[in-house]
């Protein structure tokens, strides 16, 4: 076996275990998460609406090796309004380990509502549409 076999042989795929969101995400010192504000569903009062913070939790797990994953958000018409600038690189060296990654979004803007897919790819193949409700909030008379 050459080198780059064994390479290729070491290289699994993760499991995406979940993906969830939130306003924020905190790291106590022994690394621990906290989520505050776990969310599906934005209110706006009018659109544009620009959420202050959006935070997307994601973890995978049962994988080796090294790996690049990418976030895409799009609105009800599959238009682009967010992608990840670059990849999320990480290395997993035992498939019995997982990995968190947090990608925290600054003042996300949605034109108007409706439902919006996140989309979370892994080495460049789909793992997880996500769907996010986007409404305009009813305000009492």
């Amino acid at each position: 076996m050459d080198q780059n076999t064994a390479n290729e042989t070491m290289n699994i795929r993760p499991k995406l275990s979940y993906v969830i969101l939130c306003d924020a995400v905190g790291t106590a010192p022994d690394g621990r998460k906290t989520l505050y504000g776990l969310f599906t569903k934005i209110l706006a009062r009018k659109f544009p609406h620009v959420q202050p913070t959006l935070a997307i939790v994601t973890r995978w797990s049962y994988g080796t090796g090294g790996h690049a994953m990418m976030v895409q958000i799009t609105d009800s018409d599959k238009k682009e309004i967010f992608k990840t600038p670059t990849p999320f690189n990480f290395v997993l060296n035992d498939p019995l380990t997982s990995v968190d990654i947090v990608l925290g979004i600054q003042n996300m803007q949605f034109s108007r509502p409706g439902t919006y897919w996140i989309q979370v790819s892994i080495d460049g193949q789909p793992q997880e549409d996500l769907t996010l409700f986007v409404e305009k909030m009813e305000l009492p008379e």
